[in-house]
């Protein structure tokens, strides 16, 4: 059957998207923060936060734990729901039955902290036991966000005719603005009255979204050819890339180093951004925190907007534009190291990742040469950007400690790969919309 654009489902469908990225917002704002905490160099941007007193390098490979989870999980997760066969359907098994030990672990993870004595914070050495209880907490919400984020995206994708994708992700990304905004600034005063409290709002906001889709969102019925086509394992994947023509592979190889540059860049900045805010502008966690709040804030406003510019101006040429406006605001934020200056060019990168956001993961999977390897190719999406996530902040860190811990030199080191993307992206030719959908 044609598969019809609807906003509504799409809405329900993103719901747990918009959850998983709240999810990483309070991970990026707090995790470091708690890992740094005691620590002399964070004394008094930590100030009132306990913690286990580790240092940036170390801290930014814990950060890449994640997506390391996700570079070992999210491929082989994407390819199995293509091809798996269930009542519930082939994405939905993979978000309920991981859903509790998520919201178990979001509960448990900031009650280690909330448990170190004042007199050892940030003495690593004596806190060990709490430490491991609280790696044990993250792991496990790594590893489920892995395994839940591939089958959540392909089912937005599966219920969306192609040539409505960029604009089901800019619903999404409404979505997504609204649940972040609320979260995020929300979160900042929670954690002011109680520290676990922005960790327990996410963990019922998964538990809810997840529970709404199990509920209401219906995925489209795949026939019997397609399903026994789909690619279920390494080596149908490999087959299916080298039957790509010459033109369709470089423009893959090109944009699969865009996505690899761009989230290399933004995954310094994610880590980060929070530690320079309290290093070099001198601010309170929680003004720190509401950076990415801003962030959330353009994402809810410009997602739409930056979506119906795609359609009109083509994928192509909005995610060049808009790697470009992150490039400038990197070079701005160097510069203008002052909490007005780190605003306002917090709301120009804002404004320019949206217009690559929106666009990048529709661009990856209109490179597929058909609908049923829809799962997969979100699969290599995730793969080359995660890629980026895991370098990012490790080599951040070296080089941060590299100069002394100088959190300003994040915005080169982001200028650099920034331009690599942009230059990358020059020779793609394919990802914009067919013109023909597929059947579900």
């Amino acid at each position: 059957m044609n598969i019809k654009f609807s906003v509504k489902r799409i809405l329900l469908a993103s719901l747990l998207f918009a959850s998983l990225d709240a999810l990483t917002m309070i991970y990026n704002s707090y995790v470091p923060i708690y890992l740094q905490a005691g620590n002399p160099a964070m004394a008094m941007a930590t100030a009132g936060v306990l913690g286990f007193g580790l240092g940036p390098a170390i801290t930014g490979f814990i950060l890449t734990l994640d997506n390391i989870a996700s570079l070992i999980l999210t491929p082989i997760i994407g390819v199995w729901s293509d091809g798996i066969k269930s009542k519930m359907g082939r994405r939905k098994p993979f978000l309920v039955y991981t859903m509790p030990l998520m919201v178990l672990a979001l509960f448990l993870l900031p009650i280690f902290p909330e448990m170190i004595a004042p007199e050892l914070n940030g003495q690593t050495n004596q806190l060990i036991s709490l430490l491991v209880g609280f790696m044990i907490a993250l792991l496990v919400i790594l590893t489920v966000n892995a395994i839940m984020w591939g089958p959540n995206r392909a089912l937005i994708f599966d219920i969306t005719p192609s040539e409505q994708r960029t604009t089901a992700n800019g619903v999404a990304n409404v979505l997504d603005g609204i649940v972040m905004v609320l979260v995020v600034v929300g979160g900042a005063a929670l954690f002011n009255l109680y520290k676990p409290l922005p960790f327990w709002i996410v963990a019922i906001l998964v538990m809810v979204s997840v529970l709404v889709m199990w509920a209401f969102v219906r995925e489209p019925q795949v026939t019997t050819a397609s399903a026994s086509e789909a690619p279920l394992g390494v080596k149908e994947i490999i087959n299916t890339l080298r039957a790509m023509k010459g033109e369709e592979s470089r423009s893959l190889i090109f944009y699969s180093l865009t996505l690899f540059f761009a989230y290399l860049a933004v995954s310094v900045g994610q880590a980060f951004v929070t530690s320079y805010a309290v290093t070099v502008l001198k601010q309170e966690v929680s003004t720190a925190s509401a950076m990415l709040a801003l962030m959330a804030v353009v994402s809810l406003v410009m997602a739409i907007p930056s979506a119906l510019i795609a359609n009109r101006f083509t994928r192509k040429r909005t995610i060049f534009v808009g790697l470009c406006l992150s490039i400038l605001s990197c070079v701005l934020f160097y510069f203008w190291a002052t909490l007005v200056g780190a605003f306002i060019c917090m709301f120009l990168f804002s404004f320019g990742w949206i217009l690559f956001y929106i666009s990048n993961t529709p661009m990856m999977i209109d490179q597929a040469p058909s609908d049923k390897y829809l799962g997969t190719f979100i699969s290599i999406d995730f793969f080359v950007r995660t890629m980026g996530l895991v370098i990012g902040p490790t080599l951040g860190g070296w080089i941060i400690e590299a100069f002394g811990n100088n959190y300003k030199v994040i915005w080169p080191m982001m200028i650099v790969f920034l331009v690599l993307a942009a230059l990358t992206l020059i020779p793609v030719t394919r990802g914009e919309a067919r013109k023909v959908e597929a059947t579900g």
